[in-house]
């Protein structure tokens, strides 16, 4: 590991490298980095009142917020509109369907009711979805607020 420089200290660049990839391999090794799946009543429990940003497999960012009620509001721009369009905004009713979240969209996604599994991947962050279809919600940003849409 220590290279031979002539001088009487290693080089400090290897020392800093090897140290880097221990933090990193401990990381990646630790459970709370883990993703785990949870069940639609623990996905409604732990986005209940918050506030999230939204991004999803084809682009559409945005951002909502889950309300206690069972409904979630989003305002969210596709990525195939102009940076000058306004904002998309829509409603869901929520419910759970054994292992899955339950989202009845009257536009977002075309419409319609869909159930997903949900994945926990980190504090706060979730998947809705599958391999194919899906989007990601990081909970509890302040800023993420989602007018109600009527």
């Amino acid at each position: 590991m220590w290279a031979r420089t002539g001088a009487i200290m290693p080089r400090l660049d290897r020392f800093v490298l090897a140290g880097f990839v221990s933090v990193v391999a401990g990381f990646a090794a630790t459970p709370a980095f883990a993703e785990r799946p949870i069940s639609g009543a623990e996905a409604v429990k732990l986005l209940s009142g918050r506030s999230f940003l939204i991004a999803c497999f084809n682009g559409t960012r945005g951002r909502g917020h889950f309300s206690d009620q069972g409904v979630v509001n989003i305002s969210y721009k596709r990525l195939s509109s102009s940076p000058s369009a306004p904002e998309e905004k829509d409603r869901a009713t929520v419910r759970v369907r054994g292992p899955e979240l339950c989202l009845a969209w009257n536009n977002f996604g075309g419409g319609g009711e869909g159930c997903y599994p949900v994945t926990e991947y980190g504090s706060g962050m979730f998947r809705i979805g599958g391999s194919a279809v899906w989007c990601d919600v990081k909970a509890g940003d302040p800023n993420a607020r989602a007018e109600a849409t009527r």
